[in-house]
């Protein structure tokens, strides 16, 4: 048996916005939590998540990308004139530094071996990363800082994590360094 419920909204009265869970990927909250936090009309689930509440597939709010995924899936858009549609998502992204270019591994989730992982706002307080890694600070398209593990991520900015060979591309980068991130979500 498969039950269904149908949500009719007034677009001009109401806007559909993602919301995440106690305003950050990494944390669980209940659907109604959520949307009692966000004094919304309606809600609904709408991703896989991880135990950790990593989200298992693309997400963008506000014109940001909060995370991704490793295979293309169906997602559904909102256009800019407001339209809803459903479709196949899939992500590819580069950071460049230093006159190198590394492919972007995945966006605020688990940094795995050999890669690049983007952190920003929307993850949590820090990385949460090992020490086996290298993070650069970034804001207003500059490196800010360097640091080994868990570092902080700035308000107002990203942090670039790497790993092996990902780490070893990056290896003559400087404070001061211009970064250029490219993301396209097709």
């Amino acid at each position: 048996m498969l039950t269904a419920h149908l949500l009719e909204v007034d677009r001009s009265r109401y806007t559909v916005r993602p919301a995440l869970a106690n305003g950050e990927i990494l944390g669980r909250q209940t659907v109604s939590g959520i949307s009692d936090a966000n004094n919304a009309m309606a809600a609904i689930n709408a991703s896989y998540f991880a135990p950790d509440g990593e989200i298992l597939g693309i997400t963008k709010m506000d014109g940001t990308i909060v995370s991704t995924t490793y295979f293309t899936r169906s997602a559904l858009g909102i256009a800019a004139n407001g339209v809803p549609f459903i479709g196949q998502v899939g992500y590819n992204g580069s950071v460049t530094m230093h006159g190198a270019t590394v492919s972007i591994s995945g966006v605020n989730c688990e940094r795995g071996a050999d890669s690049l992982v983007l952190y920003n706002r929307y993850f949590d307080a820090t990385t949460n990363t090992n020490e086996y890694g290298q993070e650069y600070i970034v804001r207003d398209g500059k490196v800010v800082g360097i640091h080994q593990a868990n570092s902080s991520i700035p308000e107002k900015g990203f942090v670039v994590s790497v790993h092996g060979t990902a780490k070893d591309a990056f290896a003559n980068v400087k404070v001061g360094d211009k970064v250029t991130i490219v993301q396209d979500i097709g």
